[in-house]
């Protein structure tokens, strides 16, 4: 088992990752969305068919980012929810053997 401080650096590197990714979310989501809309833009005029590839392949290209960002933080998440319990066990732990 892992020592108190050991537990409470893991943790702060999580969050330094957390909040480098939100920077991520730019490059997962904006990026794609704005190369779908070209794509899309070209496909309409192509075949002339309004806007309406270009709506369907924004959404589409939209919906797979945010599927990917929730995927992502969820990952984060649950590993910072168990360095948390493991935190709180160890400071019972230090507990016990001080009285």
């Amino acid at each position: 088992m892992s020592t108190l401080s050991e537990l409470q650096a893991e943790r702060e590197v999580l969050i330094g990752r957390l909040s480098v990714s939100l920077f991520h979310i730019f490059g997962i989501l904006f990026v794609p969305v704005v190369a779908s809309v070209f794509l899309g833009n070209f496909l309409d005029k192509k075949y002339g068919t309004g806007d309406l590839v270009t709506f369907g392949l924004a959404c589409l290209v939209m919906g797979i980012s945010w599927i990917y960002i929730w995927k992502i933080y969820k990952k984060i998440d649950n590993k910072m929810i168990e360095l948390d319990r493991l935190i709180i066990k160890e400071k019972e732990s230090i507990k016990k053997e001080d009285i």
